[in-house]
């Protein structure tokens, strides 16, 4: 009983600690060499259905695997997160520092997504103002 209560506080506090579920960082511990391409899939998706989806959710996104090729990851953003202004932090910052926790098998991540074609983006990208003409017709300035 006594290792027992041991193993969950260690559990407990790896994942307070690393942000990454016990039970997923466990699971990267395992035997990582020489997984293929669909092994690593299925434990990048088991990621994203468990922890990373039920996270943007609450802003009205998703990400989803696309492929995995020779240690990439392609993945695609939709929803909130299609044309999110934060898109990149919450790739960069979010998934992509659970994937190399998980599968560290996983070298680049690539964001297939066209991120133009966002129609309800959770945070809109910035637009720059249009350029006002500080300088008259002939290329004095104006007062």
């Amino acid at each position: 009983m006594v290792g027992s209560e041991s193993g969950h506080r260690n559990g407990l506090r790896t994942q307070l600690l690393t942000g990454v579920p016990a039970i997923l960082e466990m699971a990267a511990c395992a035997s990582t060499q020489g997984r293929s391409d669909a092994e690593l899939g299925v434990v990048v998706q088991q990621l994203l259905d468990g922890q990373v989806n039920r996270s943007i959710a609450n802003h009205g996104g998703k990400i989803s695997l696309v492929d995995v090729r020779e240690g990439k990851l392609f993945i695609s953003m939709s929803g909130g997160c299609q044309g999110c202004g934060s898109s990149q932090v919450t790739l960069r910052q979010g998934l992509e520092v659970m994937v190399k926790r998980v599968v560290p098998e996983i070298v680049e991540i690539v964001d297939a997504t066209d991120h133009a074609a966002g129609k309800k983006p959770f945070y809109p990208r910035a637009v720059s103002p249009p350029n006002k003409d500080l300088h008259d017709r002939h290329g004095n300035p104006s007062h």
